[in-house]
């Protein structure tokens, strides 16, 4: 086998790990938003996380695409799931907060769809593909690290 297969072949048993390790990150807070349907109300908990995941998963999703990077398909295809998630997540915490939670979420909505629309427009415009590998890549991985983070902002902030 050439050293070229080999990597290759490690590459995607690790993405594929990577996927079944995100999935169930992704499926951690489905029995808390069961919970939250069974009570229709959200109670203490914040929309943050979700939000901060939703905003991670359209940056991974897209630098997996081919305008941006090659062969991250098992990054596309959990990115993608990701977002699923966390769309119905934060779908199912408008449907049950209280009016007054209600536009402070939207805003958070509005500030993350435009964040978003604004990374990809930029950089689909003014950078190279390489170019915006590197950007998009760099914004990935911070916005990996404020995925972790929120949990923690809503401890400090209790």
């Amino acid at each position: 086998m050439a050293p070229w297969e080999v990597s290759s072949l490690v590459r995607n048993v690790l993405g594929m790990l990577g996927n079944v390790t995100a999935f169930g990150l992704w499926c951690a807070p489905v029995p808390t938003f069961i919970r939250v349907v069974k009570e229709k109300e959200v109670g203490d908990f914040s929309i943050l996380p979700y939000v901060a995941t939703w905003v991670n998963c359209v940056i991974w999703l897209y630098y997996a695409l081919p305008m941006v990077s090659d062969d991250n398909v098992t990054l596309a295809t959990i990115s993608g799931m990701g977002l699923a998630f966390s769309t119905v997540f934060v779908l199912i915490y408008l449907i049950y907060c209280k009016p007054s939670k209600r536009t402070k979420v939207w805003v958070l909505i509005a500030c993350s769809v435009a964040f978003g629309a604004v990374l990809v427009t930029s950089t689909f415009v003014s950078a190279e593909k390489s170019e915006r590998s590197k950007i998009v890549g760099a914004f990935g991985v911070v916005s990996a690290i404020g995925l972790y983070i929120a949990p923690t902002m809503i401890v400090v902030s209790s």
